[in-house]
């Protein structure tokens, strides 16, 4: 009986250690960025707090003599007034309102708050 256990467990090692990997058609599952414009926008945050101010956090990724540029901007806009200015982050975490009224942008990581 025991015999037969062990060979059970070994067998069922083996089949576990040689299973079928998949095969990946990278073509299907990526998308082209540059297949009709030498650029590509896209929002990574758009949020609106107490009805009258809007952020968004967009990436830009362009084509420069065969060489990808990313740029990250962030836009503020306020009743009528909009903000538009380079940023090093890429991920926003928070956003917030102090009690005096000034609006807060909290990104992700290292960097320091945006008023």
């Amino acid at each position: 009986m025991k015999a037969i256990l062990k060979v059970f467990i070994f067998t069922h090692i083996i089949f576990i250690s040689f299973s079928i990997v998949p095969l990946w058609n990278f073509e299907k599952s990526a998308i082209n960025l540059f297949s009709d414009k030498n650029e590509h926008e896209y929002d990574i945050n758009d949020d609106i707090i107490h009805d009258n101010f809007r952020y968004i956090l967009r990436k830009k990724i362009e084509k420069v003599n065969d060489k990808i540029a990313i740029t990250n901007r962030l836009v503020f806009q306020y009743n009528n007034d909009n903000i538009d200015q380079e940023v090093s982050f890429d991920e926003i975490e928070s956003a917030y309102t102090d009690k005096n009224g000034r609006y807060i942008i909290c990104p992700k990581g290292k960097h320091h708050a945006y008023y």
